[in-house]
């Protein structure tokens, strides 16, 4: 028992680290944690990423250095789920308030009612955390799990 405690206490973790290059802010991806990566050649790849070298890596079996990422953010399967139905909820909560606005009269009650929820869904949809190189560097380490 004490030697399985002693195991997880000191497991470490593989992962890429992103640093903001002006506030050095530090994101750590664990390997295995599903990112959407685009290189160099334009090609998108997204899934879960291993770690081949110290300085490659690999989506669904397609290798590339860490120096020929152009953006890279994570993709979790819940935010790929929900991201279309809060666009189409969003759109048609806008749509209504449109709607609303143009009817004039008791519509207007439409348009205040129908705008917030709709920018609401709309905004955090638009907003994206892309990690571009010009702002972030990247490296992968070594991390310990106590941190």
């Amino acid at each position: 028992m004490i030697l399985a405690n002693v195991f997880f206490i000191s497991a470490q973790d593989k992962g890429i680290e992103i640093e903001h290059s002006f506030t050095h802010r530090k994101i750590f991806y664990r390997e295995n944690t599903r990112l959407k990566v685009r290189t160099k050649d334009g090609k998108k790849h997204i899934g879960k990423y291993t770690i081949i070298d110290d300085e490659t890596i690999a989506i669904n079996g397609t290798s590339f250095p860490l120096n020929d990422i152009v953006k890279i953010k994570r993709r979790t399967v819940d935010g790929e789920i929900l991201r279309p139905m809060l666009i189409v909820v969003g759109g048609l909560c806008l749509t209504g308030a449109i709607a609303g606005a143009a009817a004039g009269g008791y519509g207007f009650i439409a348009t205040v009612a129908l705008t917030p929820p709709g920018l609401g869904m709309l905004v955090p949809v638009a907003l994206t955390n892309d990690h571009i190189p010009s702002k972030w560097k990247y490296t992968i380490t070594t991390r310990n799990d106590s941190k």
